[in-house]
């Protein structure tokens, strides 16, 4: 018997359901499975019913098979099935295949490239190499329900190769059609596989219009460098001779990674002028456990980040910090360097920062509680000339803060805190403040609180009540100096039980004072809560003067008032609310956010009484609305409004529109801002940016497919 009957009859003994070698000589066999297997003359074997042929990771279904052992050839009926290890789909009606499925023809085949890209021809040649030859091709990553039907769009081409080892696809003569109608030709089209993360090429163009820069035009060219590193260079040209190279670039490390993204620009907003950014960031891991950050941010003028709508910062700060975060530990150690884009700016604003923290706490053996002790270092050198204005001021805090909690038989919670800070303070260029400065400044409170519970009518419900009060003293501040740091003091749920409200080391809150609070819940098995909170700061002294703040001015601060709603955390809502002492109003902060399948709202509103230790001469009433809801399974939208009711007008708004399915996506967007922080100057923007799935888009995974009423999809 020749070794080819011999290997037919090991396939018939196993009930004609096995796997078995067709050609012994290789070292990965090529397996069989069929419902029915007949072998005629010597050479010939024929498999009908559900065929299967396994071959180096490759595996193929048909109807029927014919191989014929002189040839070595598979003569294949459909429709046929072919799975690549790498996951690409190729369906066929008939073909003429290798044993290693790795060289023939193909008829009618159809190829589905990483679930994206289906690629259509008249006839297909695979060969050896891992190249798919198509001719007369259509090719869609759009759902195609019945035959006939033209998809969203189509590249029709007169061949297309594509080479899976490169991970490319070659159009010649490529067509491409939007509802089947023609909309422009390339003699050579390339582009990378859907597999593909990163390969150099053009990516797709997209489109604006404004009325400061004209109608434009982005085509952004991406370029791998290696395998960690890449560039984007996006030229963008319009119609008003505003001419700009955009540029971002990403690299990634060991340790770490950097990104950088500027631009350079001449236009008619000022002609004479060569404009341009930089913004660039890197995270790095380094010995010890430390990490670096670094961010350098650059503009050459004022107005250029409005007006190309890179940045809406009107200060920019460069520089690095070194830290390292443990258990008990904190190190931190940064420089930053500030450059204002403001009109008017601040007269004392400082343009450089130096500052070294260091904490530690651990808990004390004996006394119990936890014991803190932290190190502050700051200094803040000027690049202008000296000005009595803008002193140098350098200063150096050493603190230890000690505190613990007693909680007692019936109820109530009884904690103590205590805290002891040095200070020392230089100020150099200043005829007023003296040059050297020492404090010690201790701080002692205690906070008696009595939490109450109790059960509603309604299963689950529980209802919480819980005063607190709390007895402050501080010794009197004698350190001397510019107010630097310590503007804009407020008051919310956040610091009313702070032992001191100012944010820098410029300031202490002194003297004895009793922060008081009531707070009241509502919670909910379902998840929906509600809380209210009612407090105020009451002082045993006049020991704060509307120079700090209006809200904590006199005996007694403002009435604050909070409530916070929660409806299973879709709906929240805050309102915080003060008061002074006529009942009028200081400040009103309201915000509420919605969000559910397919919606996302939120909003803010801000009225603040005009307060000059807040840095704030007028009146503040200011509106945000944002969020986006999908209109359609394919439909979106999205906006965001910024109203100033003081002044009257509309600081922002952007309206997007977006269509995506499973093979496209189309953003429409309207833009409408003021180009400077002061002023009547504004600026209205359209765009319009398309991607395809299938050609280096990831869009249309997230959505799901059309659904089509008989079955027409490949694969």
């Amino acid at each position: 018997m020749t070794p080819f009957l011999r290997t037919a009859a090991a396939i018939a003994m196993t009930l004609a359901i096995s796997a078995s070698p067709l050609h012994a000589q290789e070292e990965e066999p090529v397996a069989l499975i069929a419902d029915r297997i007949i072998f005629t003359g010597e050479d010939t074997l024929i498999a009908e019913g559900d065929v299967q042929v396994f071959s180096e990771g490759r595996a193929l279904n048909a109807t029927r098979l014919t191989y014929n052992d002189t040839t070595g050839a598979l003569i294949i009926d459909g429709p046929i099935t072919l799975r690549d290890a790498d996951g690409t789909v190729l369906l066929a009606d008939a073909g003429e295949l290798d044993t290693e499925l790795e060289t023939g023809i193909l008829n009618t085949a159809r190829v589905l490239v990483n679930e994206r890209l289906q690629i259509t021809g008249a006839q297909m040649e695979r060969r050896e190499g891992g190249f798919n030859d198509f001719r007369r091709v259509v090719a869609t990553s759009c759902e195609i329900c019945k035959p006939g039907q033209k998809p969203l769009w189509e590249v029709r081409a007169r061949r297309v190769v594509q080479d899976e080892n490169s991970q490319r696809i070659y159009f010649y003569d490529a067509n491409f059609r939007v509802s089947g109608v023609p909309v422009f030709y390339l003699p050579v089209l390339r582009v990378p596989d859907p597999a593909v993360d990163r390969m150099t090429g053009f990516l797709l163009p997209s489109f604006s219009v404004s009325s400061l820069l004209g109608n434009g035009i982005r085509i952004p060219y991406f370029i791998t460098l290696g395998q960690s590193a890449d560039v984007t260079l996006t030229p963008y040209i319009t119609d008003e001779d505003a001419r700009t190279l955009e540029l971002r670039y990403r690299q990634a490390f060991r340790r770490g990674n950097l990104i950088a993204e500027g631009a350079i620009s001449q236009d008619n907003v000022m002609p004479e002028e060569t404009r341009g950014y930089l913004f660039a960031n890197a995270r790095i891991r380094v010995p010890l456990g430390f990490t670096l950050l670094a961010d350098y941010e650059r503009t050459s003028d004022r107005t250029y980040l409005r007006d190309y709508d890179y940045s809406t910062k009107d200060i920019l700060d460069s520089g690095f910090r070194l830290f390292r975060v443990q258990d008990e530990q904190l190190i931190d150690f940064s420089f930053t360097n500030f450059e204002s884009l403001r009109e008017a700016d601040i007269g004392n604003a400082y343009s450089q920062l130096v500052e070294f923290d260091y904490r530690h706490s651990w808990e004390p053996a004996g006394i119990g509680g936890l014991l803190a002790f932290s190190f502050v270092a700051q200094a803040r050198p000027r690049d202008d000339s000296p000005d009595e204005d803008n002193p140098n001021v350098d200063q150096i805090r050493g603190s230890f803060d000690w505190e613990r909690t007693w909680t007692v038989a019936s109820g109530f919670r009884f904690s103590t805190e205590a805290e002891a800070n040095f200070d020392y303070r230089r100020i150099t260029d200043d005829d007023i403040f003296p040059e050297n400065q020492t404090a010690f400044t201790p701080t002692l409170a205690t906070e008696l609180s009595w939490p109450l519970a109790a059960q509603g009518k309604h299963a689950g419900v529980r209802y919480l009540l819980e005063p607190v009060a709390q007895l402050v003293w501080t010794r009197p501040d004698t350190l001397e100096g510019p107010n630097e740091d310590s503007t804009a003091i407020s008051l919310d749920t956040g610091n009313l039980f702070a032992l001191n409200r100012f944010p820098g080391l410029d300031r202490y809150e002194t003297g004895l004072r009793s922060n008081l609070a009531l707070r009241w819940a509502r919670l909910a098995p379902s998840g929906n809560e509600l809380g209210l909170t009612l407090g105020r700061v009451v002082r045993f002294g006049d020991t704060f003067d509307a120079e700090d703040s209006a809200i904590l001015d006199g005996d007694a601060s403002d009435w604050l008032a909070q409530i916070d709603v929660d409806f299973a955390n879709r709906l929240n809502l805050r309102n915080l609310l003060l008061v002074n002492e006529s009942g009028t109003p200081s400040i009103n902060e309201a915000r509420a956010s919605w969000g559910s399948q397919g919606v996302t709202l939120s909003a803010a509103y801000v009225w603040q009484d005009a307060d000059t230790s807040a840095l704030l001469d007028s009146d503040l009433s200011e509106l945000a609305f944002l969020g986006g809801f999908n209109i359609t399974r394919t439909i979106s939208t999205s906006f965001d409004l910024r109203h100033d009711f003081i002044l009257d007008r509309t600081n922002r708004v952007d309206v997007g529109l977006a269509y995506e399915n499973e093979c496209i996506r189309v953003d429409l967007t309207a833009q409408r801002r003021f180009t400077s922080n002061a002023g009547d100057e504004t600026e209205t923007t359209y765009g319009l940016q398309v991607q395809l799935a299938g050609f280096g888009s990831e869009i249309g995974r997230n959505r799901a497919r059309r659904k089509c009423t008989t079955r027409g999809r490949l694969g």
